[in-house]
């Protein structure tokens, strides 16, 4: 009898560790989730819908294929977007769409005609995320200029490409129950290496982000027309509040060097121009930029870059 109180006791302790174990490990666990950020490619001319038609399917099957749950995307006109929803099965996005250009439209026009007033207004950046994990708690944008309420030209008075802007949301992840921010930016090209309209666009960035999220959990996905070099990088880096999220990844970040490819999947390495911050309570498990084409056709003129991450 004695010795069977033992063994009991024993497998009764083991058990108690093992339970207790799952729990705590439960407990600290962290749900994994793949963000991305996919500069998309404008379709302002009849040179551009050419290109568009051919690469078009591959967009929608890279996103489904590598299972993005998130995807911050920057360029496509509305007509574009449209398209793409249609095709997304599993996904819907969160825009304010702007601009009514459609190739009906500029089917006559000379492909070398190129207005500010026909492309930036009609460049949209939309997020894209997975409607069965993810509910839309509330959404709004603000532009990089000196009225950011409202949509408007930079901080520059006569800069040809300043009309740009942030689509931002908060989201609820349904799996979890816990909240995130997510914002999408597409930047000012860049002029020199120090573009003053860039870091006033990235110090006004860190400014909404701070106004919106605070201290809450967050992502920033984008195309900067910046890489780490550049000025308007350098002060996120040094922020100590946008975390640069290829630099924590718990594996070497895989894929090429550069981001930009032009369609043609070749680049400098100073071409590393899209980037995802976090926010200091995110893990970053693994980085990679996705190079997939067929033949010689690219989904874009960016490879699309995505991170696995996690809320701690």
């Amino acid at each position: 009898m004695g010795r069977k109180f033992v063994v009991l006791s024993v497998l009764l302790a083991i058990a108690c560790v093992v339970v207790a174990g799952f729990f705590l490990c439960s407990k600290n666990s962290v749900e994994k989730m793949k963000v991305a950020s996919f500069n998309m490619a404008f379709c302002r001319n009849t040179n551009d819908l050419k290109v568009w038609e051919a690469r078009k399917n591959q967009i929608p099957d890279l996103i489904k294929s590598h299972g993005f749950d998130v995807c911050g995307s920057q360029e496509p006109y509305a007509f574009q977007v449209r398209w793409l929803a249609e095709r997304m099965e599993g996904y819907a996005f969160v825009e304010e769409l702007m601009g009514d250009e459609t190739p009906e439209k500029f089917k006559g026009r000379s492909p070398k005609h190129i207005s500010k007033d026909l492309i930036l207004p009609n460049m949209n950046n939309p997020i894209w995320y997975k409607k069965d994990r993810f509910e839309v708690l509330k959404s709004g944008k603000f532009w990089f200029s000196k009225t950011p309420e409202k949509p408007s030209g930079g901080f520059s008075e006569n800069r040809f490409d300043s009309q740009r802007h942030c689509t931002w949301a908060l989201f609820l992840d349904k799996k979890t129950g816990k909240e995130f921010y997510f914002f999408n930016v597409h930047m000012v090209c860049r002029r020199k290496k120090d573009d003053p309209e860039q870091i006033k666009g990235m110090e006004l960035l860190i400014s909404k982000i701070r106004e919106i999220a605070g201290e809450g959990t967050f992502f920033v996905t984008g195309d900067f027309n910046a890489n780490s070099n550049c000025g308007s990088i350098k002060i996120a880096l040094n922020s100590d509040y946008l975390i640069n999220s290829r630099s924590i990844s718990q594996t070497p970040p895989s894929g090429p060097e550069y981001s930009f490819c032009g369609f043609r999947g070749e680049a400098k390495k100073s071409s590393m121009i899209d980037h995802i911050f976090v926010s200091k309570n995110v893990k970053v498990f693994d980085w990679e930029i996705i190079d997939d084409h067929i033949g010689d056709v690219y989904p874009s003129d960016h490879m699309p870059i995505a991170a696995t991450v996690g809320i701690e």
